[in-house]
């Protein structure tokens, strides 16, 4: 079907009537806008034919009246409610005619935030970006103060370049969707700050000690100010004052601003006048009574030459130009040059000074001489002021470094020359060396082990490789001290002999094994079913024996048995005639023989139930 727009009065009132004459259908239903969006109004118009009636029909919702004039307006339309088929029935006279049309809303699009920048500063570009769900294709059409506007259908930023006061106000921006749907204009403010200028003024006072300056802050468009004075100080008032207690070049920054908007400006302050006192030295670390120069370089306005005071810290003072000094004591000097103008004014530097020892050294041990093998303790002495580090050169190709004491061996004899050095940060290295005998370990030999017969023939040890040596002493082990090189054994056991030579010792020890008779027992079993009910050594018998005596020891050293018959039966295992606990006992035992030879035997038996 086409659409026709409705003709005027007079030539509708001739169509009606040639229609109503052949009974025809010229009749038409048309909508506005062409774009149907959201939110908006949706009109409806119908040929108005003078004395017709209207029968109208539409979407579930839709809000549309059956029965109304030729034209309706929906209000406020939605894609659910009101997307279908509109259709209008005329009745006129004998005639009924129908038109209809279909209609599809559109989503309105909406700007939901613009973000921003506000306040913003005089000459600053405010950046927009208008939030609207990011509509593929959309067009945004921005328009501000002063006939600004700006439309893109790129991207949804827009700027408003170097910004100023005449441009602050409210701003707005709307979105076109592909559809032809226009959001409702979303406004915002911008507020635009003035401009903010920073400057200042300096009057310089100077004076001997401190030189102050008065500082004039002419800076505009601000109500809060920040100096830093490039002294290390710095202030928040207006116009400050600040008091400098050295002489040179400052660089004083002053930030201005009214809370959003800073503006920063710098100046140089100098303050080189009357006198500036200084010095060099030829060295500033020396070696003890080691001379050092001083060279004055003061500077001093107008041209009349200052007075000068040295103070070298140690107790001495000087007042020449530029003096030469030699420190006799090791320490830290922070040399002084005081340096008074005509006007009475002074300056004064110092510089550290430092002075290091020349050094003594020498080291203790805790003996002169030792075996090999033990522990010799060193102890190092030497001025620890500037040492950078000590070296211990231990003679056997060892080096020992930054340990002032220590203990230390040698594996083998000979005299080692020790050399102990230390060394300075400015001083010359200092050594001391001391020899350190260590003397070798004796060898002693006894002989091979052997066996003996008690009875028997007794045999003779004797150290033979140290029993003509005049300085050799021997301690045996059985016997006391400085008991010569030469032992005779009559009884089997474990004989050692200690030699000592020169303070150093060794040992070396012989078995002796018995081979005449059967040994005394170790253990018995007194239960009375005739095995080893008793201990004796019975053996012993058949040897001559012509005096005996047996003693048995509990753990506690109580005398438990004692008996001097050899043909007896022997202990029992009992002591007041009552058993004992199984467990081990000492037994002491006592022979002379018919021979003459006296024998001595000591030993445990173990006493078994």
């Amino acid at each position: 079907m086409t659409f026709k727009f409705l003709p005027l009065l007079a030539l509708s009132a001739l169509l009606s009537a040639q229609a109503i004459a052949q009974c025809t259908d010229p009749f038409n239903l048309i909508v506005s806008p062409g774009v149907i969006c959201t939110g908006r109004d949706l009109t409806l118009n119908a040929t108005n034919y003078p004395g017709a009636t209207y029968t109208w029909t539409g979407p579930a919702g839709s809000g549309i009246l059956p029965g109304g004039p030729s034209s309706q307006t929906l209000p406020g339309v939605t894609v659910g409610a009101h997307t279908g088929v509109y259709t209008v029935t005329m009745t006129l006279g004998s005639c009924t005619y129908n038109a209809s049309v279909t209609v599809f809303v559109q989503v309105t699009p909406k700007v939901t935030q613009v973000l921003h920048t506000n306040p913003i500063c005089v000459n600053e570009d405010e950046v927009m970006t208008a939030l609207a769900g990011s509509p593929t294709g959309a067009t945004y059409d921005w328009t501000g103060p002063g006939g600004w506007s700006f439309t893109s259908a790129v991207t949804n930023v827009a700027v408003r370049a170097a910004m100023q006061t005449i441009d602050a106000g409210t701003y707005s921006v709307t979105v076109t969707n592909t559809a032809g749907c226009v959001s409702d204009p979303f406004p915002f403010i911008i507020n635009v700050h003035p401009e903010v200028k920073s400057s200042f003024a300096t009057t310089l006072m100077l004076g001997c000690d401190e030189d102050s300056v008065k500082f004039t802050n002419n800076s505009t468009g601000h109500n809060a100010s920040a100096w830093v004075f490039g002294d290390g100080n710095s202030s928040n008032d207006s116009d400050p004052l600040n008091i400098y207690k050295n002489q040179g070049s400052y660089t004083v920054r002053l930030i201005a601003g009214n809370g959003v908007c800073f503006d920063t400006s710098y100046q140089l302050v100098n303050f080189n006048h009357n006198i500036k006192a200084d010095f060099t030295v030829s060295d500033d670390s020396i070696c003890q009574n080691t001379p050092i120069n001083f060279t004055n370089t003061s500077t001093y306005v107008p041209n009349i030459l200052p007075a000068y005071q040295w103070n070298f810290r140690d107790g001495s003072t000087d007042v020449v130009l530029s003096p030469a000094y030699v420190y006799a004591r090791v320490g830290e000097y922070k040399a002084q040059l005081i340096a008074t103008d005509y006007l009475g004014c002074k300056d004064s530097i110092e510089r550290l000074i430092v002075v290091d020892s020349t050094g003594s050294i020498s080291f203790n041990t805790s003996t002169d001489a030792l075996c090999a093998g033990q522990t010799l303790d060193f102890s190092g002495t030497f001025m620890q002021i500037g040492n950078t580090g000590t070296t211990w050169t231990m003679g056997d190709g060892n080096i020992i470094k930054d340990q002032p004491a220590f203990n230390y061996s040698y594996d083998r004899a000979g005299a080692f020359s020790v050399l102990f050095e230390a060394t300075y940060r400015v001083c010359p290295t200092v050594q001391f060396t001391k020899v350190i005998n260590i003397k070798p370990f004796p060898k002693v030999d006894l002989g091979p082990d052997t066996s003996i017969c008690p009875n028997g023939k007794p045999i003779l040890f004797t150290d033979k490789i140290n029993h003509l040596n005049p300085l050799a002493k021997w301690r045996w082990n059985s016997k006391g001290d400085n008991d010569g090189p030469t032992i005779i054994v009559r009884h089997p056991g474990a004989y050692a002999a200690t030699v000592e030579i020169d303070g150093c010792a060794a040992t070396d020890t012989v078995i002796v094994s018995n081979n005449c008779y059967i040994n005394v027992p170790n253990a018995f079993s007194p239960n009375n079913d005739g095995n080893d009910d008793y201990f004796l050594p019975r053996q012993l018998l058949s040897s001559g024996v012509t005096d005996f005596r047996m003693m048995i020891f509990n753990r506690w050293g109580q005398k438990i048995f004692e008996s001097t018959v050899a043909d007896g039966r022997g202990w029992d295992g009992s002591f007041n005639n009552t058993p004992q606990p199984l467990g081990v006992y000492v037994y002491l035992i006592d022979v002379g023989f018919v021979n003459g030879v006296h024998e001595h035997y000591e030993g445990n038996v173990t006493l078994l139930r």
